[in-house]
């Protein structure tokens, strides 16, 4: 096999030495992400989804305001807090 056939072969990568898109490494590296962490305290997380579902419930009442109150755990979760944190955080809120 000379380096014709290298640069050919479908597993070669370009001139950069990147796998193809679709290569199976590839595929997999998308799939592992990394875990972010959260870079303030819950508290202080979110504060468009926090004021949006605040704002909701003082106007309409927390049963009317289920998607803003979701929106808000949405975005910690997406914001690197754990399941458990956000857990804890609607139990508090239905007390």
């Amino acid at each position: 096999m000379g380096i014709g056939d290298w640069l050919k072969c479908p597993f070669a990568g370009d001139k950069t030495g990147a796998l193809p898109a679709g290569h199976p490494q590839v595929e997999k590296a998308a799939v592992v992400e990394e875990k972010k962490t959260p870079s303030c305290k819950i508290c202080c997380a979110c504060p468009s989804t926090r004021s949006a579902r605040d704002e909701c419930i003082i106007r309409n009442g927390e049963e009317n305001c289920k998607s803003q109150i979701e929106a808000h755990y949405q975005c910690l979760l997406t914001e690197g807090f754990t399941e458990e944190q956000v857990n804890k955080l609607r139990a508090a809120s239905q007390r």
